[in-house]
């Protein structure tokens, strides 16, 4: 998860649509899934199917502003499937804002497609054995600048004094 979390931030450029990068990143989630063998198939199939958005129900991050969940980054609600997506702007130079993408096993969630048409796309034995750990999120703040993003998280916890214990 972390590969994919770096793999997003990779991706940030100014002029591209952040509910793009929301969308990218249920590809490489997609893609995490079939590598780590919790799912079957194909990205493509992962993704039209929803088992991403299963997993990944939540946006991929927020604004950042004077408060922590930032509501000025959402000029237009976003599309059906990305109905928790806080962040529909244009990425420009000067923003500042989250890349947190994560996998959660949420029962209400996952039950449905355990009994359903779409069963087959998970190894549920590979899923029930990771699901007492609940899930994951990484959470890194960047700001963008035109040749690229800084990850004010990343180099905040690389400055960290060594600890003397």
């Amino acid at each position: 998860m972390g590969a994919l979390q770096l793999a997003i931030c990779a991706r940030i450029k100014p002029g591209k649509a952040y509910e793009e990068l929301h969308d990218e990143s249920h590809y490489l989630l997609a893609q995490l899934l079939l590598d780590a063998d919790l799912a079957r198939g194909s990205a493509n199939e992962l993704v039209g199917r929803g088992i991403t958005r299963v997993l990944f129900p939540h946006g991929l991050g927020h604004s950042l502003g004077i408060v922590t969940h930032d509501v000025g980054m959402k000029p237009r609600p976003p599309r059906s499937e990305n109905k928790f997506l806080r962040n529909t702007s244009t990425i420009e130079v000067g923003q500042v804002f989250t890349i947190e993408p994560g996998l959660y096993i949420i029962d209400a969630l996952v039950g449905p497609v355990r009994l359903g048409d779409r069963a087959s796309l998970v190894n549920w034995g590979a899923l029930d054995e990771v699901k007492p750990y609940g899930g994951i999120r990484i959470e890194d703040n960047v700001l963008v600048e035109a040749n690229g993003i800084r990850n004010l998280t990343r180099e905040a916890y690389l400055a960290q004094p060594a600890d003397p214990r």
